[in-house]
Formats: structure tokens, C-alpha cells, sequence
């Protein structure tokens, strides 16, 4: 676990020093990132906020009294007791945002763009309400939604329309039913300014503000919207928020590109759910006036046919006054009457209410018996408990599904109040009968009487008597439609507004300036820290002393800095840091891995790839010994790929030329300008020249002609990664440089150095790293300029 910890420690300390060498990657992702915030803020629709406060419940909501206590008994059977939750849920419910988006002009979005700006102008665009001009559209006439239509002013007299769309929707925006759901439209025309446009696609009429200036730079284009989008949209971003828990206030939110559209949504959408509110306490007196207007249009029609016909039995008999019996008789029977059509009013509300409550689910639309004089406590209450009830199971469906537990509770209790209640109705109209039959045989008792009385007082009195009875039934009944007029007017809802609708804050909240600039910010470090660590992950590069722990077994002996750009021998400077690393090299070389008396050393230079310097530094260390006279041999010895010639003025022939057998070991030598230095090139290769160098003979004699002229031979091998020669030579080498060059040597490459090392195949195998910084470069801080040890 601790290796583990360290380990991890060494990575981020690695992340963070290439974070170091790559700060330039941080000022570019600082400056991109910024400059991506700033377009982002210049285009980014604007959002302002606006909120209003409305109240859900007050009083009229828990009031739970008897309707005895009201000015009308039951009229207020649908006064509620909903929870705050179930009165959100109606609010911010698909149907109310729908009612509230059909009163208002949201049909058409208009929106403005800066034209000079071309297609970053577009980007920019704003949406403008209640602008210069209004485009209003042939509701008979199907239309294009959701494509911009562009309209634009080449002068004061005239609008140019341009659609472009390959795939359009027509829409019969009347009906709110789709036409066609994919059309092509291309329309570019310029019409006078008071000519409708027409076409299969589009038609509507541009009506101009008699103020409006054409502006040469602006340009504006229509969106045509459908009400189902609109309602989904502002159900959508509609919040609704109680201010307390305690409280029946509630806090809506809306956001919206223009302020005053956003207000008048919210105004509009408390002004439906009130007048709701209301609609619904209206309900009830609405159903109960229409009720006695039925009865009433019955009974007028009676007293004006009676009516008739007492003018004109008194006309024609010319009966003025008749005896006191009769009138004594007349006003018993008119009395009994009267009851007995108030008996028969009741039978008939009874028997409507009993098949209504049979046949309907709820009783939203159920006469109060108060209407029509009926005070029974017991039938009140029970119609008052099914219109909570069933009033409560509505509200509850709006904020949760059908198989809610509640609403099973809620169905039953209904169910059993229901039952209930048809038993008592049936009982009273059970006990109704009775009492109609038992008055009904008082006014029988009573016409027998009359009949004993002469004829024209017996007719008389039975006009009077169907006249006093249709009167007073008239009366009855205007009264109480009356009453029932007189409690509509009075109500009032229970919802109010408390605040009208007003923006939040004084700027847009979206977007969030300090946000923004935060997120680039944080944008532009992250990403390019992210870029330094994919880097980092992914490269399979040495890139400096820890990755040498993949070789532990292998010593590294000394360590090449960066050379300056171009400069090819730089151990010829005495006072760069590359001299003093190659002389340390040198000193390491003799005394802790050479033979320290006077016979001839070999020294092999190799690595594991094309590129690693191999060839640099095998010259380098050549003159660094013929610099302090040492007689010392270079030889070329990567047939495929030499480059010694680069380094010194030779030409190219040698090593090839003596293993074939072409020229002689003195033939083959070359000076150099750098006294004590001799050069044997790799010379011209043929075919076959990689098995000459396997012959021990060739290779022997050549050692044995070197060792016998110069103390330092230096071979520069091949890579051992890509060819076999330098595994060919290295039972003559006294010791073999593997170079290893930073952010070039592959760390796989590294990782079979064990294997030689363990194998014994070369000898004296050690690391020299080349191209390392100057911190890893025994601390030397001489200013050089930057360049690759290439070659």
C-alpha cells in the first residue's frame, strides 16, 4: 500500500513539472476558453426571472360548517376543503397553463437580429413583444410552425418574406390538428406593405405601427408556434413554491427571454385559476336557478292559460261576489293546493336527485334541496360530504395516478355516502307520497263540499282556485330563484393575488456572467491539465531519471545535456555543459570500468532505436580522449545507415572496403583535423557486408591492427533493437554504451536491457542517457540554446 502511495505521489509530481514546461498550454486554453465565454455571452439568449404571489387557501377553503349556516342552504355544497398540494397541482396542471395560453397573443414569436454582423449576427438574435409591426395570421388557412419566416424592409413601402426549409410542418393552427407533417418550403418574394401574403403555405397580413421607422441594420424573422408547444414549454419552466410551510401563499416563478411576456403569462394564468376558483362556487346556484327556470317556464304557462279563463267566466256570467262558504271553501282548498304542489315540487327534486345520483359518478351538477325548500338536516349533510368527497378525489387526481391508495380510501367512502344517500331519498319520497296522499284527501273532502254549491259558484271557485295555485307556486318559485340570483352575485372566490407579477433582480439570470467566466476559468486549466496528463498516460517515451528504475540492474554512468542547435562536436568547447559531461563520461570510463594499465580498450556504442544519438555521442567521447592525447580510433561500424562523414571531413570509404577485402587497414585510415583522432567511415555497403562482419577472422584482425596503433578504439554499432551486428561485436568491446535518449527511447525498448544484461551476451553493458535537462546535468547552468542530439 505505501509503494502504491509513492508511486502515485511521483505521477502528480510528474503532471505538475510538465505542467511547468508546458505553460503555454495553459495561456492557450486561458485565452480560448475566455474568448469561448465571451461569444457565449454575446449569443446566449438572455433569461430574466419574474415571480408573483398568490394565495390558494383562506378561510371559504377549511371551512367545514353546516350549509344551514349560509345565505342559501347547500348552495355551497362545492365549497372545498383541498389540501394546498391538490390546489398547486390544479395550478400548475397542462389544462390551466393551456386555458391561460389561449387568452393570450403567444401565437407568433417575434424575434430581431443585427444584419452587418452576418451569420454571428444571427447568433445574436433577441425576441422582441409587442414590436413595431405584427403579422396576423388567416386562422382559415393552414400554416408553417417552427421555421423562421424572415421579413425584412428594402424600403419604407415594402416587406421581402424568405422561408427556407427542406422539412416544415403545416398546421391548421384554427383546429390545432396537423395538415401535413412534411413539406418543402422555399418562398423569397417582396410584397407592398399593406398586400397580404398569401400562399398554399403561409397567410397572413403585415400590419405596421404607425411609428415604426424601417432600420437599415435590422433584420427580424417570425416562428409560428402551436398551442400544444406553448403549453408544454411554460408547464415546463413554471415553478410554484409555497413561501412557508405553515403558509397557503405560494411564490410563481417563470423565466423567459422577455420580462413583460413572462408577466403577463403569470397575470393571465392567476386571473384563469381565480376565475376558476370562482366558476366552480358558481357551479352549484347556476345548476339551481336553471332548475327553477324549468319550473317556472311549466307554471307560467298554466296561470296565463288560467288567468284566461277567469276573465272570461267573469265576463260572460258577470259574477261579482259570491258567499262566504264559498269563499271560505275557496281559500281551504287554495291552501291544501298550494301544499300539495310544494309536496309535488319536492317528489320531483327527489326523484331528480335519486336518478342523478344513480346514473352520474359525482355530483358536481346536483340541485341543492335548499332551492326548492327543503331543510331536511340529514339529506344536507349527506350531499354536502359526497360534493367534498367527490370533490377531493378530482383535486387528488391531478397530483397523483390511479392506483393512489388515497383515492381507493376515497372511492369507497363515496361508494358507502352515496348508498346512504339514495336510501334516504327513497325514504323521502316514501314519506312525500304519504303526506301528498293524506292532503290529497282533504282537497277531496273539500270539492265534495263545493260540488253541493250551485253551479256557477261551484265553477268559479275552481278557476280561482287553479289561479291562486299556479300564483303562489310562480311566487314560490321566483323567490327562491331570487334567493338563489342574489347568493351567485354575492359570491366571491377564494383565491386572490398578492403580488402582480415583477422581475427578479434588475439584470438577466441567465447566463450567469460570474458563472461563466468561473467555468472557462476553471475550463482553462482543467482541459489543459487534462491534456498534460493524457500526455503523460499515453507516453511511452523515457522522459527522465525515474522511468531508468524500468532497468535497475543496469548502472547508468553519466548523463549528455542538450546540445546547441547545429553544433555537432560541442566537447570542442571547453566551457559547455556537454564537454564537462562527455570529460566526466570519460574519467567514469577510466577509472571504474576500464583496465588501468596501458593496453588498448574498446569501447561499443549502441541503442535501442534510430535517433537515440548514438552516433553523436560516440564521436563526442572520441575527442574527448584524443583531446588529452589519447591515440584514438572512431569506427563507423553501422554499415546501414552511417554517419560519421557528417561529423568529419572523411570520405566515405572504409570498414566496408577492408572486410571485403578491397583495401588494407593503413588504406582505410583517416585523419582528422583534431589531433590524435582517426576515422574509420563504414565506407560503401553491399549486399552482403552483414556477414563479413560476422567473420571472426575479418573482425579479429581488425581489432588486433587497431589495438596495435591507438590506445582508445570506439566502435558505433547499430542499433541492437533493429540489427544483430552490434551482438556480432560485442565479445570484443571491453565495454558497451547503450545510449538511452529522453522523450525518444521507448520505455519497452529499456525493458530488455535486463535480459542483456542478465544473459551476459554484452559485456560491461551500461546506460548513458543523452538529452537530458540541465537539472539532471550535474547542476551546471550555462546558457545554451535548445536543440536535438539527433544523429
Amino acid at each position: 500500500m505505501k509503494e502504491t502511495t509513492e508511486e502515485e505521489f511521483i505521477d502528480i509530481r510528474k503532471v505538475l513539472l510538465k505542467s511547468v514546461d508546458k505553460w503555454y498550454y495553459f495561456l492557450i486554453g486561458l485565452a480560448l476558453c475566455f474568448t469561448i465565454a465571451i461569444l457565449y455571452l454575446k449569443t446566449a439568449p438572455k433569461q430574466y426571472e419574474v415571480e408573483a404571489t398568490v394565495l390558494l387557501k383562506d378561510q371559504g377553503l377549511s371551512d367545514r360548517s353546516s350549509g344551514q349556516e349560509k345565505f342559501i342552504n347547500g348552495l355551497d355544497l362545492l365549497s372545498g376543503n383541498s389540501e394546498l398540494a391538490d390546489e398547486i397541482a390544479i395550478l400548475s396542471s397542462y389544462a390551466m397553463v393551456q386555458r391561460a395560453l389561449e387568452q393570450l397573443d403567444f401565437t407568433v414569436s417575434y424575434f430581431q437580429y443585427p444584419d452587418t454582423w452576418g451569420f454571428l449576427g444571427e447568433q445574436m438574435e433577441e425576441e422582441i413583444y409587442h414590436s413595431k409591426f405584427e403579422a396576423i395570421l388567416d386562422y382559415k388557412e393552414p400554416q408553417l410552425i417552427g421555421v423562421p419566416i424572415y421579413i425584412s424592409f428594402p424600403d419604407p413601402k415594402h416587406y421581402r418574406i424568405q422561408v427556407d426549409a427542406d422539412e416544415a410542418t403545416l398546421f391548421d393552427v384554427a383546429n390545432q390538428q396537423v395538415v401535413q407533417p412534411e413539406v418543402e418550403a422555399k418562398m423569397d418574394e417582396t410584397l407592398p406593405i399593406n398586400q397580404p401574403y398569401e400562399s398554399p403555405l403561409l397567410s397572413f397580413q403585415l400590419v405596421l405601427d404607425s411609428s415604426y421607422v424601417v432600420e437599415e441594420d435590422q433584420q427580424f424573422y417570425i416562428i409560428v408556434n402551436t398551442l400544444q408547444g406553448l403549453t408544454k414549454s411554460y408547464s415546463g419552466k413554471l415553478g410554484i413554491t409555497p413561501i412557508s410551510e405553515e403558509s397557503s401563499i405560494v411564490q410563481l416563478t417563470t423565466k423567459g427571454r422577455i420580462p413583460q411576456k413572462e408577466k403577463a403569462f403569470l397575470n393571465t394564468l392567476a386571473e384563469v385559476y381565480i376565475q376558476h376558483d370562482l366558476n366552480k362556487k358558481n357551479e352549484l346556484g347556476l345548476r339551481a336557478i336553471g332548475f327553477i327556470d324549468t319550473q317556472l317556464a311549466t307554471v307560467y304557462d298554466s296561470l296565463q292559460s288560467v288567468e284566461g279563463n277567469l276573465e272570461s267566466f267573469r265576463a260572460s256570467n258577470q259574477i261579482i261576489d259570491i258567499s262566504t262558504t264559498s269563499e271560505s271553501l275557496n281559500a281551504q282548498l287554495q291552501q291544501l293546493e298550494a301544499e300539495q304542489a310544494k309536496l309535488g315540487v319536492q317528489r320531483e327534486y327527489y326523484q331528480y336527485t335519486s336518478e342523478y345520483l344513480r346514473n352520474n359518478e359525482d355530483v358536481t351538477d346536483v340541485v341543492a334541496p335548499s332551492a326548492v325548500g327543503i331543510n331536511d338536516p340529514l339529506l344536507n349533510n349527506l350531499l354536502q360530504d359526497l360534493s367534498i368527497m367527490n370533490q377531493e378525489k378530482v383535486e387528488k387526481a391531478y397530483s397523483s395516478g390511479e392506483n393512489n391508495p388515497v383515492l381507493r380510501v376515497l372511492e369507497n367512502k363515496i361508494r358507502s355516502t352515496k348508498a346512504a344517500l339514495i336510501e334516504n331519498i327513497d325514504n323521502l319520497i316514501s314519506s312525500n307520497r304519504i303526506a301528498s296522499q293524506e292532503n290529497q284527501r282533504r282537497i277531496n273532502r273539500l270539492e265534495g263540499q263545493v260540488n253541493n254549491l250551485p253551479q256557477s259558484e261551484r265553477n268559479l271557485i275552481n278557476i280561482q282556485r287553479k289561479f291562486a295555485l299556479n300564483s303562489n307556486i310562480y311566487n314560490y318559485l321566483l323567490e327562491k330563484r331570487a334567493e338563489a340570483g342574489i347568493a351567485l352575485a354575492s359570491n366571491l372566490p377564494n383565491k386572490s393575488m398578492v403580488d402582480t407579477p415583477r422581475l427578479i433582480g434588475s439584470t438577466a439570470t441567465e447566463p450567469n456572467k460570474s458563472l461563466v467566466f468561473f467555468l472557462a476559468f476553471l475550463a482553462g486549466i482543467v482541459l489543459p491539465l487534462g491534456l498534460v496528463t493524457a500526455q503523460h498516460l499515453l507516453n511511452t517515451k523515457v522522459n527522465d531519471s525515474a522511468d531508468l528504475n524500468i532497468t535497475p540492474t543496469i548502472p547508468v554512468i553519466g548523463s549528455i545535456p542538450r546540445a546547441a542547435r547545429g553544433q555537432k562536436l560541442p566537447v570542442l568547447a571547453p566551457s559547455s555543459p556537454v564537454a564537462e559531461a562527455f570529460r566526466f563520461l570519460r574519467i567514469t570510463l577510466d577509472r571504474q570500468w576500464l583496465r588501468q594499465d596501458t593496453q588498448p580498450i574498446v569501447i561499443g556504442v549502441t541503442s535501442a532505436q534510430a535517433g537515440d544519438g548514438k552516433t553523436f555521442c560516440a564521436a563526442n567521447l572520441a575527442a574527448a580522449y584524443a583531446r588529452v592525447g589519447k591515440k584514438t580510433l572512431l569506427i563507423g561500424a553501422d554499415l546501414r545507415k552511417p554517419r560519421l562523414q557528417e561529423y568529419f571531413n572523411v570520405k566515405d570509404f572504409g570498414l566496408a572496403e577492408y572486410l571485403g577485402q578491397e583495401a588494407d587497414f593503413t588504406t582505410v585510415l583517416q585523419n582528422t583535423d583534431l589531433p590524435h583522432l582517426s576515422v574509420l567511415s563504414a565506407g560503401k555497403a553491399t549486399s552482403d557486408i552483414a556477414l563479413l562482419i560476422e567473420s571472426d577472422n575479418c573482425t579479429k584482425k581488425l581489432i588486433q591492427e587497431a589495438k596495435a596503433q591507438f590506445d582508445v578504439i570506439i566502435f558505433d554499432t547499430p542499433p541492437i533493437g533493429i540489427v544483430a551486428d552490434a551482438f556480432v561485436l560485442s565479445p570484443y568491446m571491453d565495454i558497451f554504451i547503450h545510449l538511452i535518449r529522453y522523450n525518444h527511447t521507448n520505455k519497452a525498448q529499456i525493458a530488455k536491457l535486463d535480459s542483456l544484461f542478465e544473459s551476459k551476451d554484452m559485456k560491461n553493458l551500461v546506460v548513458v542517457v543523452n538529452d537530458s535537462r540541465r537539472d539532471e546535468s550535474y547542476g551546471y547552468s550555462y546558457d545554451y540554446n535548445p536543440d536535438l542530439n539527433k544523429n
